[in-house]
């Protein structure tokens, strides 16, 4: 927004946040449909140009008690409602796997590119191992040992970081 506001001189964008934070408190959000300044002040505050032009301000009188209920109320429906969609969109791309114990896994790497070493990270492989599933620390953290590393040093990794390891590996 402040992008959008600053397209010729890039020096005063400070001057604008006034404006910029009063866009913004009163949008309307996608998961509440309603706006923050609505939730915070029980009705929607009058724009600048409303203020502006005498006479046409709307009435910015506080709702009262029950239609604040009913605005938490219907807040709640649609946090509720989102919540869910969110979470088949979401859960088509979740795997329900956990390995087990001894199993052979690979794990994968957060590289960083590196201009000074010339390296990539869109070029880097995503997974590095394979490593074996020693324990369990915590019922997302497994503890995993290279087989092929000298002194058997282990690492912790959370489970959204492991892959099964290939059948042709």
């Amino acid at each position: 927004m402040i992008a959008r506001r600053t397209k010729v001189d890039h020096r005063t964008w400070d001057h604008q946040l006034a404006e910029i934070a009063f866009a913004i408190n009163t949008s309307q959000h996608d998961s509440t449909k309603t706006s923050a300044a609505e939730i915070n002040f029980g009705y929607t505050p009058a724009t600048p140009k409303q203020i502006r032009k005498e006479g046409n301000v709307p009435d910015e009188e506080a709702t009262t008690v029950p239609t604040l209920t009913e605005l938490c109320q219907e807040i709640s429906h649609n946090l509720s409602t989102v919540a869910k969609r969110q979470k088949k969109y979401y859960d088509l791309r979740r795997r329900p796997w956990k390995p087990l114990i001894g199993e052979k896994v690979l794990k994968r790497d957060h590289p960083l590119s590196s201009a000074v070493n010339s390296f990539a990270q869109k070029l880097a492989p995503k997974y590095s191992g394979p490593y074996i599933v020693r324990k369990f620390k915590s019922t997302n953290t497994v503890e995993l040992v290279n087989p092929n590393a000298p002194g058997g040093r282990t690492i912790h990794v959370h489970l959204q970081d492991l892959k099964q390891l290939p059948t042709e590996y």
